[in-house]
């Protein structure tokens, strides 16, 4: 973080700006890459793996486990929903550190958020300044969104990786028309497409249109040597997909390349699922960029406010914003992360405004604000000893000890920044001290806090106890199997760490036959959502109603169903007896 003086517009030139250091640049440098390491790493196997990236966790596991890297399965069944390169990461992942568990899962995701960070400072030094590229890093480091994003084991960051790193690529080459411009663009597209679908494509191009239709320079573009790169990048796409398809076995069911165009072209057209309302977005992204959604919002209407005097790079983020934004709001499946891309545009444009010749007036206000609401939150932490007993009241939720005396001690410290911070008035604009402190709150909140918390998570405990049943059991003398949602079940597949697939039950008539082996134990896996099912299926309602097994239910929790049960018959007991599971004498 450092103080610079700007002496020339980069877009006024087509070139990047020179910059003067008045001091420190390497030492911010440093720091603001020690805490992106620490933001992102810092306890990222501390906690159990949650709801979408159990998928990515399980069926990587099984990629592991049977060797074909080209067919995804989760339970033996076909999962092609996504792309394979999020799964070969974490594959590659787990190869290189000699284990897969909850941190090489999110490994790639973190690595990923590293290289949007780069590519997010080096789109605001060649728009702007060293100093706005700088000041977007930070924000978007610090950022609600791409940090809980960053540190999943899910695709969401490294798609915004690719997109951002293709959208700072086109920026250093702007001028260079040549097929190796075209064709690294193309690539990188490719790279995220396969990680989770072809708005890696759709994104960047969106943003470079916003530039190239000024002036009619998009005439420039037309060249066959682009045509060329752009084939070569939708092949390098396709590669893996069309060689799964023609290696796929009799048995497995779906084709990649049938589910890119049904997860792309037919959940954009006609959803089947996650249609969210058409305000989706307006809400979401002040939500994903959050604590810096007041600077945000500021910095728009700033810049529709002086829109004719706005310098060229200010002017194509807010283009390319508006026409990202119009892209995902048309869609006809919408969810709040799908938006997660234009996070790191709205950093950029955040920055830009803290050093542009704004409304002088507006713009202290608006820091004003921003570290007003970081010292707030900053103190709520530090009083939260005298909110717990009124949670516990109206919640029952019993907090742990050390979360107790913890958040008021990130909450102390979240506060020294604007005290030790004298040289925050023109580092960041000001902002200097504000981006420390919500440094502090978030990873205090996603290194330390949150992992207490998932102490509660019921999954990986169950499906841990059952591992173990399971592990008493001589190998042969029982029969094991799911009923119904085995992929919403691949947390608990992913920490049994099975070798061989469960049989899958889908009726009544596969749970009766299952039931009838009185010689062997029985073991059924499913969810207390079902008891009506196993009850005409012929298991009695004693033992429907008293599973072996089932994931903890806390009393502050306001649904308890969806809960992972087990039932378990021992040899010689009947599925319509009374209860009684012991082997008869």
């Amino acid at each position: 973080m450092t103080e610079l003086t700007v002496e020339q517009s980069a877009m006024d030139t087509g070139a990047r700006p020179a910059v003067r250091a008045v001091g420190g640049g390497r030492v911010g440098s440093i720091v603001f890459w020690a805490c992106a390491v620490g933001l992102l790493f810092g306890g990222l196997g501390a906690r159990g793996l949650w709801k979408s990236e159990a998928r990515w966790g399980e069926v990587s596991r099984e990629m592991m486990r049977s060797g074909d890297y080209l067919h995804p399965t989760i339970n033996g069944g076909p999962y092609f929903d996504k792309p394979l390169l999020g799964y070969w990461l974490i594959v590659g992942a787990a190869r290189v550190l000699g284990r897969l568990d909850e941190f090489v899962v999110r490994v790639p995701g973190a690595v990923c958020g590293l290289i949007a960070l780069g590519a997010t400072i080096s789109l605001g030094r060649r728009l702007w300044s060293e100093q706005v590229g700088q000041a977007a890093g930070w924000l978007l480091l610090t950022c609600y969104g791409f940090l809980f994003f960053s540190r999943q084991g899910m695709a969401d960051v490294e798609q915004l990786a690719a997109t951002t790193a293709a959208i700072a690529w086109y920026w250093a080459r702007r001028d260079r028309r040549s097929f190796g411009t075209y064709l690294v663009f193309y690539l990188i597209c490719a790279v995220g497409a396969q990680t989770k679908g072809l708005a890696s494509f759709v994104v960047p191009a969106l943003a470079v249109f916003a530039d190239i239709i000024r002036g009619g320079r998009w005439r420039s573009h037309l060249k066959l040597s682009h045509a060329a790169a752009l084939v070569i990048g939708l092949a390098a796409f396709a590669a893996p997909l069309a060689l799964a398809d023609w290696k796929r076995p009799a048995t497995y069911e779906q084709s990649g390349l049938m589910m890119v165009y049904r997860e792309n072209f037919t959940r954009y057209s006609d959803a089947f699922d996650h249609k969210g309302g058409w305000h989706t977005y307006f809400w979401a992204v002040p939500f994903l960029f959050l604590p810096w959604s007041p600077l945000l919002i500021v910095a728009m209407a700033d810049a529709v406010r002086r829109w004719r005097s706005l310098d060229g790079g200010m002017r194509w983020a807010m283009t390319a914003f508006a026409i990202i934004f119009l892209f995902f709001t048309l869609s006809g499946s919408r969810r709040d992360y799908y938006i997660l891309p234009i996070v790191p545009l709205c950093a950029c444009m955040s920055a830009a405004f803290l050093f542009a010749p704004a409304d002088e007036k507006a713009r202290r206000l608006t820091v004003r604000l921003q570290n007003l609401l970081i010292i707030i939150v900053a103190a709520l932490l530090v009083i939260s000893p005298l909110a717990w007993p009124i949670v516990r009241r109206m919640t029952k939720f019993e907090a742990p000890s050390e979360l107790v005396w913890l958040t008021p001690v990130i909450g102390l410290v979240a506060l020294l920044p604007f005290v030790l911070t004298r040289w925050s008035r023109t580092v960041m604009g000001g902002m200097a001290g504000a981006a420390l402190s919500a440094a502090i709150v978030l990873g205090g909140f996603f290194c330390l806090q949150y992992p207490m918390v998932d102490r509660f998570s019921p999954e990986k405990p169950f499906a841990l106890a059952l591992r173990d049943r399971l592990a008493a059991m001589p190998e042969g003398s029982y029969s094991l199997a799911i009923y119904r949602d085995w992929k919403a079940a691949a947390g608990a597949l992913f920490y049994m760490d099975r070798q061989r697939p469960m049989p899958r039950l889908w009726s009544e008539a596969m749970l009766r036959e299952f039931f009838s082996d009185v010689g062997r134990t029985r073991v059924l896996l499913t969810y207390n959502d079902y008891p009506s099912y196993l009850r005409d299926a012929g298991l009695a309602d004693a033992i429907v109603k008293q599973p072996d097994l089932i994931e903890t239910s806390y009393p502050w929790e306001l649904n308890r169903s969806g809960k992972l049960a087990v039932y378990i018959l021992e040899p010689g007991v009947p599925a319509s007896g009374h209860g009684d599971r012991r082997a008869p004498s």
